[in-house]
């Protein structure tokens, strides 16, 4: 896990390399989309990826730098091919990610309600401002 830190901490040095990461984040996401069971267990990665383009953009600041670190890593570990289990052996490669993403998602899970209530207001006043 620290090493992965590591990487995170690092990552958001460079915004281009997070856009990089959310990007493969994504497409990862698609790709699995259709697997109705693993699609449950990595449903929230499109909102990850939000909050932490949000974030990057400066237009969301109610998030602890330890939320972005664990945000960071998640996409991190999900787009990675190579973590306990190699992402190439069918169906159980993807478990393990699943795993430790619900981990990681677990410890955020508040700052994510949090920042999914935000959007949802703005969506509202946007939507307001257009009418």
């Amino acid at each position: 896990i620290s090493v992965l830190q590591e990487k995170a901490k690092k990552a958001l040095k460079n915004n281009d390399k997070i856009k990089e990461l959310i990007t493969k984040a994504l497409s990862f996401f698609k790709r699995i989309s259709n697997i109705s069971f693993l699609k449950k267990k990595f449903f929230d990665i499109p909102l990850l990826c939000d909050m932490l383009t949000d974030t990057i953009n400066g237009e969301y600041k109610n998030i602890p730098y330890s939320s972005i670190i664990i945000n960071v890593m998640a996409l991190l570990y999900a787009v990675s091919p190579i973590d306990l289990v190699f992402d190439h052996i069918p169906l159980i490669g993807l478990l393990d990610d699943a795993a430790v993403l619900n981990i990681l998602l677990q410890t955020i899970k508040n700052d994510l309600e949090t920042y999914n209530s935000w959007k949802k207001d703005q969506e509202i006043f946007n939507s307001k401002e257009t009418n």
